[in-house]
């Protein structure tokens, strides 16, 4: 009965190690590596928003074609693709009533208060996609992390390092 047993577990190890590497969607840089954030939206070319918490959040644009995005992680400095990739970071004074709103439709409830703004300046971003070669409006999913990235407003500046792994990207809007 051990010998089954141990048989077994040997057979559901092999097949549980072969699936993570068939769904490429857990790199090695993003494995053991949760989610630090409280929600994220993403969509097209590939832009997420990532709720840092009821009032910061952080928007990441990333030109795949240009930047040719691969099923492995891939790191790039920030500022040497100023074309290329667009992060902001978002400070709200939020009204008592305000709630989030879906920043791929652009659908939400306009009581966001004060907001302000803050440029990605330094820093590296890392990125892996699940699928290469996808058809129009197919989604895939999507691991990002940004390290120690240097965002400025007028003389202010914060620093940020996050991440999100395995998120959907929705490759159309309806």
């Amino acid at each position: 009965m051990r010998r089954f047993i141990l048989v077994l577990t040997i057979i559901a190890t092999i097949a549980c190690n072969k699936n993570d590497k068939e769904n490429g969607s857990y790199p090695d840089c993003f494995k053991d590596t949760p989610s630090n954030t409280y929600s994220v939206n993403s969509c097209g070319n590939l832009t997420s928003l990532i709720y840092i918490d009821n009032n910061k959040a952080v928007s990441i644009e990333l030109n795949d074609s240009a930047l040719a995005l691969k099923t492995t992680c891939t790191t790039y400095n920030i500022s040497d693709h100023p074309t290329d990739i667009h992060i902001k970071y978002y400070t709200y004074a939020n009204h008592p009533d305000s709630m989030y709103f879906n920043y791929c439709t652009d659908v939400f409830v306009r009581k966001y208060g004060l907001k302000t703004t803050w440029t990605a300046v330094s820093g590296s971003v890392t990125t892996a996609v699940s699928k290469l070669n996808r058809t129009r409006c197919e989604d895939y999913t999507t691991s990002i992390r940004l390290d120690n990235v240097k965002f400025i407003n007028g003389s202010l500046d914060t620093t940020i390092s996050l991440h999100i792994k395995d998120k959907i990207v929705n490759a159309c809007i309806p």
